[in-house]
């Protein structure tokens, strides 16, 4: 879904939002995730930085989608 949300957001020229969705899913959440979650769930928190990331990567699409009305479009 982030994927298509962000393609989304590429197709409607609107660079920033799309770049956010793909650089948050792909090296700065996973990066976060690498370094803190560990600490909380041990080895398994390696394990859980990617899910972690696809999941809140997912929320700021929704919300750069919610935020996107169809009128700001034509900007």
């Amino acid at each position: 879904m982030n994927i298509t949300v962000a393609s989304y957001f590429t197709a409607l020229h609107k660079p920033l939002q799309s770049a956010s969705i793909a650089v948050s899913r792909s090296l700065v959440l996973p990066g976060l995730g690498l370094l803190f979650l560990p600490f909380w769930f041990g080895d398994n928190g390696i394990y859980l930085a990617i899910p972690a990331a696809e999941i809140l990567s997912f929320v700021l699409a929704i919300v750069l989608v919610i935020r996107t009305r169809p009128g700001d479009l034509m900007k």
